[in-house]
């Protein structure tokens, strides 16, 4: 079953029907809810949660680990997935990107 990111609700539907509001959260990875006057808040279950910031550690040690090699080669093959304009960057401005990110990754 494959989840959706999100589902939005009005928080009230929270307040009067909590159960069944949170049993939203079997079918959905985390729900919106709308406020009128205040910014909207996001549900989601703890495994959900600490699941998405394992996946971001992941993702950020590895970057960091490329940024520190000092091959050219893979960071030019990498990183125009995240980053599409650096395809058309010369060499020379990778490197000083890379030199930019590490300092900035080391900090």
């Amino acid at each position: 079953m494959t989840a959706t990111i999100a589902e939005t609700h009005p928080i009230r539907e929270l307040l009067h029907h909590p159960a069944a509001t949170t049993r939203r959260l079997d079918a959905v990875r985390a729900l919106r809810l709308r406020r009128r006057d205040a910014g909207d808040l996001v549900l989601m279950r703890i495994d959900r949660m600490e699941s998405d910031a394992a996946v971001v550690d992941f993702t950020s040690r590895l970057l960091a680990g490329l940024m520190r090699a000092d091959n050219i080669d893979a960071l030019r093959e990498a990183l125009p997935e995240a980053l599409p304009w650096v395809t058309f960057l010369p060499d020379e401005d990778i490197g000083r990107l890379r030199g930019r990110r590490r300092r900035s990754v080391s900090r």
